[in-house]
């Protein structure tokens, strides 16, 4: 299991980034402009959706063994990560909230991991609103 520590330093600067990212986790676009993802985090996002289009029926699921696969993509996400500056610091902000459902999700800390899950869908969903 990966931490959200771990994940984070993984592709920040410094460790003192992951304070500055908790405080702050709204993506913005760059002047209404999408930021441009590069083309391996675009296809781990469209894994990670797929991962959940592919267990329909969330109220018999394993979500533990969803959410670890999801994890996997995550972290590749961050592994292949070779974007820079700006949008860098806008993909952690799309990416942290994702990590702590996902994190939730693996720990058995959901109440509701069902809404959980449809929560990491819609937050996935998203990620064309910010990023071409």
């Amino acid at each position: 299991m990966f931490s959200a520590t771990l994940v984070i330093i993984a592709c920040s600067h410094n460790a003192n980034d992951e304070s500055q990212h908790e405080l702050n986790t709204t993506v913005k676009l760059e002047n209404g402009k999408k930021w441009k993802a590069n083309p391996e985090t675009i296809k781990h996002v469209n894994a990670m959706a797929n991962i959940i289009a592919s267990n329909p029926n969330a109220v018999d699921k394993n979500y533990s063994s969803i959410a670890k696969q999801l994890l996997i993509e995550l972290k590749l996400v961050f592994d292949e990560c070779t974007m820079t500056g700006e949008a860098h610091e806008q993909l952690h902000n799309f990416l942290i909230p994702l990590h702590k459902n996902i994190s939730k999700l693996i720990q058995n800390k959901s109440e509701h991991p069902a809404e959980t899950l449809a929560e990491i869908e819609t937050h996935l969903s998203s990620f064309g609103d910010y990023f071409e």
